[in-house]
């Protein structure tokens, strides 16, 4: 079967979903708005890891124009690194940025394998949906957003809530079918995975009676050759398609 493409109407909905919160303790973050555009994206690049004209659309007619997107898979950083919030934050911007090595690993590692994901003939291979697990809440390391929670009692619960609306979103965009979840690395796959926490009630209430498909490969800040992130992407499209 092939991976449904994301029509007009779900990736204005992804990308205008009001994310804001009034409740984090971050002065910086508080006083601004946010929306989910700007802290996800879709695995396409251009010619350089910051280019987002591939993916970027502001009108139906435009966005008729850009190869297909799909939300029948889904990728899922941890959460945006460093300590600070940029100021002028671009639409899909995530996992797209200028100097990060990361991004770069990304950019290399993951186009080549994405035609295993089902799709018409003489057609670009579409491109999946990327977001993080934490939204609003950077830090340097898993380590430090670990801290995070337990400074922010509420933090774990409200992003649950979140990424369980934007998969509910994401689900719709896939005809109903909620979509295989693929991890970059072991923290984010180990807040997705773990049985007793608040994400897995969120994903229970996405896939309900549905086993929820959770992956992972390795992340994209591991110094580790781009074929074996490749190869590892290779085997769970042919596992899942």
């Amino acid at each position: 079967m092939l991976a449904t493409t994301v029509s007009w109407e779900i990736y204005e909905e992804l990308r205008t979903l009001d994310i804001s919160d009034t409740s984090i303790s971050d002065v910086a973050i508080v006083q601004r708005k946010f929306r989910l555009g700007q802290a996800a994206s879709w695995a396409r690049w251009g010619n350089t890891r910051h280019d987002l004209a591939p993916i970027t659309a502001d009108n139906e007619d435009e966005f008729q124009s850009l190869a297909p997107m799909t939300t029948s898979v889904v990728f899922l950083g941890l959460n945006w690194g460093g300590t600070e919030v940029g100021k002028d934050i671009k639409d899909w911007q995530n996992f797209h940025t200028k100097g990060s090595k990361g991004d770069l690993r990304l950019m290399k590692s993951l186009p080549a394998a994405l035609d295993e994901i089902p799709h018409e003939k003489g057609v670009a291979a579409p491109a999946p949906y990327m977001t993080d697990v934490f939204k609003l809440a950077p830090t340097r390391t898993a380590k430090d957003l670990k801290k995070k929670t337990k400074e922010d009692h509420n933090l774990v619960q409200r992003c649950a809530g979140l990424l369980q609306a934007e998969l509910e979103i994401c689900t719709r965009g896939n005809n109903g079918v909620p979509p295989l979840l693929i991890a970059f690395g072991n923290a984010a796959y180990g807040w997705l995975s773990d049985k007793d926490g608040p994400f897995a009630s969120a994903l229970s209430r996405v896939y309900r009676d549905t086993p929820c498909r959770i992956e992972k490969i390795i992340h994209a800040v591991a110094p580790k050759p781009n074929i074996v992130r490749t190869e590892q992407l290779i085997s769970i499209f042919k596992k899942h398609f």
